[in-house]
C-alpha cells in the first residue's frame, strides 16, 4: 500500500463490516424462508396426496365389503329361498359382525332394495355378454331363442325369480323391484327383437315373435326348476324355434312335425 493512500478509520471499518454481516444475515434469513415454503409446500402436498389416497382405499373398502354383502344375499336367495334369507342368515353367509352389515344396510329393506339394484346390473351384462357371444354368422333366429333361453337360467335368475315371490306380498320391495325389471325385460325385447332382424329386417310380425319367444322361455324355465326336466325344455325350446320360422314365413309347416318325446 501507498504510505500517502489515507488507511480507512477504525469506525468506516467496523460499518462496512456491519453492513456486510447484516446482508449475509438477511440473505440467510430469505434463504430459510424460501427453505420453509418449499418444506411446507411439500407438506401439505404428501399431505392431500396422502389424504387421496386414504380415501380412495376407504372407497374401495367400502364397495368390497357392500359387494360381500350382495353376493352373500344372492346366494342365500338360491340356496334357502326369499323366506331364509334373513339379515342374520346374510351376515353369517358373508362372515362378518353384525354391526358392519346394519352400517351399509341397516334394515332388511336396504338390504333387499341393494340385491335388486345389484342383480339388475349382473343380469344386464349378463344379456350384454350373452349378446356378445353370438357369432356374427350363422342362424340369428336360432340365436335369438337361445339368447332368450339364457336369460332364464343361472344362479342371478334363480334369485331374481326369489325376489318375484317375495314382491308378491311386499309393496315396498315391489315398488324398488317392478321398475327394473320392467326395465330389464324392455332391454332382452330390444336386443332380441334386433337379432330376428337381422333375418328377417322388414317383416311386421317381428315385435309379436320377440314377445312371445321371451314369455315362452320365461314359462319353460320356471317348469324346468319344478320338474327337472331340463332335456324337455329343450325340445320344446327346438320345437319354437321351428314354430317361429313358419310365423315369420321361412318354413313350412310340416316342420312342426317333431316326434322327440
Amino acid at each position: 500500500m501507498n504510505k500517502d493512500s489515507p488507511r480507512p478509520s477504525t469506525t468506516q471499518t467496523q460499518t462496512q463490516t456491519q453492513t456486510q454481516t447484516q446482508t449475509q444475515t438477511q440473505t440467510q434469513t430469505q434463504t430459510q424462508t424460501q427453505t420453509q415454503t418449499q418444506t411446507q409446500t411439500q407438506t401439505q402436498t404428501w399431505a392431500w396426496f396422502l389424504a387421496e389416497r386414504v380415501r380412495e382405499t376407504q372407497a374401495q373398502r367400502r364397495e368390497r365389503m357392500r359387494t360381500r354383502l350382495l353376493e352373500a344375499a344372492v346366494a342365500g336367495l338360491v340356496e334357502a329361498g326369499y323366506s331364509g334369507t334373513t339379515t342374520l342368515a346374510v351376515q353369517k353367509r358373508a362372515g362378518v359382525p353384525r354391526g358392519t352389515l346394519q352400517h351399509h344396510f341397516p334394515t332388511k329393506a336396504d338390504l333387499l332394495t341393494g340385491v335388486v339394484e345389484f342383480l339388475a346390473a349382473r343380469r344386464s351384462a349378463q344379456l350384454a355378454s350373452e349378446l356378445a357371444a353370438i357369432p356374427p354368422t350363422g342362424d340369428r333366429l336360432a340365436a335369438a331363442v337361445e339368447l332368450s333361453s339364457a336369460m332364464f337360467t343361472g344362479p342371478t335368475f334363480l334369485a331374481a325369480l326369489e325376489i318375484w315371490v317375495g314382491a308378491r306380498t311386499d309393496p315396498e320391495l315391489l315398488a324398488t323391484f317392478l321398475p327394473l325389471e320392467e326395465r330389464l325385460f324392455a332391454l332382452m325385447y330390444t336386443t332380441v327383437r334386433d337379432i330376428f332382424r337381422a333375418e328377417f329386417p322388414n317383416d311386421p310380425r317381428v315385435p309379436t315373435i320377440t314377445e312371445f319367444t321371451i314369455e315362452i322361455m320365461s314359462g319353460l324355465a320356471m317348469r324346468a326348476l319344478l320338474t327337472g326336466r331340463v332335456d324337455r325344455t329343450r325340445i320344446l325350446q327346438r320345437r319354437w324355434q321351428n314354430a317361429a320360422r313358419i310365423l315369420l314365413g321361412a318354413a313350412t309347416p310340416d316342420t312342426l312335425l317333431d316326434t322327440a318325446q
